[in-house]
C-alpha cells in the first residue's frame, strides 16, 4: 500500500522501560530507528475537534511504519514528537495514522 504526499525522513525513539515519578525513576530510550513518513500541521479545525476529545495535538502522520506506540518519540530533523495516538485501523492495518505534540 502507497502513502501519496511528501515524504519526510523521519526516526522512531522507542521507550524502553521507567516513568518519570516522584521517585526519579529515569526513562530509557532506545537507538533511533529511520523510517519514512507524511507528516502535515493540523489545520485549527481539526486541532479543537482532538482538545475536545482531550488529546493535545499539532500533527498528524500517516505511515507504513507499525512499530509505533503511544509512549514512544518522532524525531524530523532536530524537533521531538511525542505520540499522542496511534490508530492502526486505517487502511485495513497497512498504514498508521499517528498524532503528534512538539516536545515540551
Amino acid at each position: 500500500m502507497r502513502i501519496v504526499g511528501p515524504k519526510t525522513k523521519l526516526k522512531h525513539v522507542k521507550r524502553i522501560e521507567g516513568t518519570k515519578t516522584s521517585a526519579g525513576i529515569p526513562i530509557t530510550w532506545a537507538t533511533p530507528i529511520r523510517f519514512e513518513g507524511v507528516m502535515l500541521r493540523l489545520t485549527g479545525r481539526e486541532v479543537l475537534m482532538y482538545q475536545q476529545m482531550k488529546v493535545d495535538v499539532k500533527y498528524k502522520m500517516w505511515t507504513n511504519y507499525l512499530d509505533i506506540k503511544e509512549e514512544d518519540r518522532v524525531t524530523r530533523d532536530s524537533v521531538e514528537y511525542d505520540v499522542k495516538l496511534v490508530d492502526p485501523s486505517f487502511m485495513m492495518d497497512k498504514i498508521v495514522v499517528i498524532l503528534l505534540n512538539a516536545k515540551k
